[in-house]
């Protein structure tokens, strides 16, 4: 699907907000994802794309066992937040959307196609153009869990479990397809001080219409304004291999 002015303008004035949050959050995910494509032997490669790579968060990590790294985005200030922080000679920085980046790319152009937390990267004929493109491996990387006790279980009974990732349909088109794969999960805990003030705001509108959630609230924090929280992520990644 194409990408419409309007979010390519949203992403340009997100950048620096989004490159702060990227800071704070589970900062070790870029090097375990590198020491596994390393242990896997997808890692050293000659032409490594990092499809939809914003800013550039996985350039320290896998540039070292790179020659070529090609960064691909269509937000132009991510790129050019990117050029600022990683200014190197084997860095390309491709100012693109993934369909026309997938229409211009000739078969088997690069050595191995990574993409992160990619939304456009939803359907199988975009994984498809992905394994086209790549001669040796496509890595994808989704978030397959996200959860805080509290927010988990307003937002289930609000809106249900979320939908499964899109790596199940990977897997699944690679069994079927006969292509080897692997599977690695990444999970990260923190433990962070949520304020009561900030979970009554963040559901201020579900409140209104839900005020039985009140209860749940209220009961979570004993009458306290302040409490501890585990926040739990995991990650997954694929690898097909050709």
């Amino acid at each position: 699907m194409p990408i419409d002015q309007r979010t390519k303008e949203e992403w340009d004035d997100f950048t620096e907000e989004y490159y702060e949050i990227q800071q704070e959050s589970f900062a070790t995910i870029t090097t375990d994802i590198a020491d596994y494509l390393t242990q896997i032997g997808v890692l050293p490669t000659q032409d490594f794309v990092d499809l939809a790579g914003g800013y550039g968060k996985y350039i320290p990590a896998i540039l070292p066992a790179v020659e070529q790294y090609h960064l691909v985005d269509f937000s132009k200030k991510m790129l050019q937040k990117a050029a600022e922080l990683y200014s190197k000679d084997n860095i390309q920085f491709i100012h693109t959307t993934q369909l026309d980046f997938f229409t211009y790319s000739a078969f088997n152009q690069y050595d191995c196609l990574f993409s992160a937390l990619n939304p456009a990267m939803n359907s199988i004929e975009d994984l498809i153009q992905a394994l086209r493109v790549a001669e040796r491996y496509v890595c994808l990387v989704d978030l397959v869990e996200d959860t805080e006790e509290l927010f988990t279980t307003i937002e289930t009974k609000l809106y249900g479990k979320p939908a499964p990732s899109f790596l199940t349909t990977v897997v699944q088109f690679a069994n079927e397809n006969g292509l080897p794969w692997h599977q690695k999960e990444f999970t990260y805990t923190q433990t962070e001080l949520l304020e009561k003030s900030f979970v009554l705001d963040y559901f201020a509108q579900e409140l209104e219409a839900f005020p039985e959630f009140m209860t749940m609230i209220e009961h979570s924090f004993s009458n306290q304004t302040k409490k501890e929280s585990t926040h739990t992520v995991t990650f997954s990644l694929v690898v097909l291999i050709k």
